[in-house]
């Protein structure tokens, strides 16, 4: 069974219009703030590149993981959590 079949669904609610407006503010400031320092703007333009990054994950990801852009994508997978590690401790296997 897939993780989908199994959660249950809701329809999607309209937002109000004062909320899309309030989000369009945010993101729009936070693209403000990362064009203030030229590595985070050039960070920003790397993540932006790429099909499903927009501006609210890349500002997020900049925000929360300074080591992007230092590290390999192997470190980056291990820190997040997402790396496929062997989970084995004493004699308790999977």
């Amino acid at each position: 069974m897939t993780f989908v079949a199994i959660m249950p669904t809701r329809p999607a609610q309209l937002q109000a219009p004062a909320a899309e407006r309030l989000a369009e503010m945010l993101d729009e400031r936070m693209v403000e703030i990362v064009a203030t320092d030229a590595a985070f703007a050039h960070r920003y333009r790397l993540l932006t590149s790429m099909p499903g990054v927009g501006a609210v994950l890349a500002c997020t990801l900049l925000a929360l993981l300074p080591e992007l852009g230092r590290m390999s994508r192997k470190q980056v997978a291990a820190l997040v959590g997402v790396a496929p590690y062997a989970f084995e401790s004493g004699t308790l296997q999977r």
